[in-house]
């Protein structure tokens, strides 16, 4: 007995089979928070780390590949325009329907770096430390814009400059800071030492 068609006929099932689960694909769209209106053009990763998915359309859609086992997925919008935020969807329930993330636009800090004098000091690390992290670097006005960060959770600003002790503060809602300068003060910023006139 040739035993060959009826392998090849096992064989076939078992590859749609393994087929069929391997195409499971979830349907998402990203909306933003202002007016939700569809994002086109973002990023999103499956985690904080930089593991691509896909980018969104023109309408803001995406499809999620399902892994076959996978009860719930990690979903992260990410780019430098909006903030990321973690969304786990469970399988079961999008299997049939689009699962819509509203996403947030934040806001940016404007934080004003100067000595003890009230002087712009430049080149100062800006950070901040907490939900989405940020950071920036000021310039020769003092200023660093540090974004886009949550309004909705609280952060540490820290600024750090070489030779100094880093200055802090803490638990900082950003929402407080929207039209609002920061001004962070380095108790020891070292002075300009006088330059000595030649002597004739």
């Amino acid at each position: 007995m040739n035993l060959l068609p009826l392998l090849g006929l096992l064989l076939t099932c078992l590859s749609t089979v393994v087929h069929a689960e391997e195409v499971t694909v979830l349907h998402g769209q990203l909306l933003d928070e202002n007016g939700m209106a569809p994002l086109p053009s973002q990023d999103v990763y499956s985690d904080s780390v930089g593991t691509k998915v896909t980018t969104t359309d023109a309408n803001g859609c995406f499809d999620y590949p399902v892994k076959p086992g996978q009860t719930s997925v990690h979903v992260l919008p990410w780019s430098r325009q909006i903030v990321g935020r973690s969304v786990m969807i469970d399988v079961q329930d999008f299997k049939n329907e689009v699962f819509r993330i509203v996403v947030e636009r934040g806001v940016v800090l404007r934080v004003k770096v100067v000595d003890p004098a009230g002087v712009a000091i430049d080149g100062a690390k800006v950070a901040w430390v907490g939900s989405g992290g940020a950071s920036g670097e000021s310039g020769h006005d003092g200023i660093a814009l540090v974004g886009r960060i949550s309004r909705f959770k609280t952060g540490d600003l820290v600024v750090s400059i070489k030779g100094c002790k880093d200055v802090k503060k803490v638990d900082l809602c950003a929402a407080s800071y929207v039209t609002k300068e920061i001004v962070m003060v380095v108790p020891d910023y070292p002075k300009d030492v006088p330059v000595e006139k030649p002597k004739f």
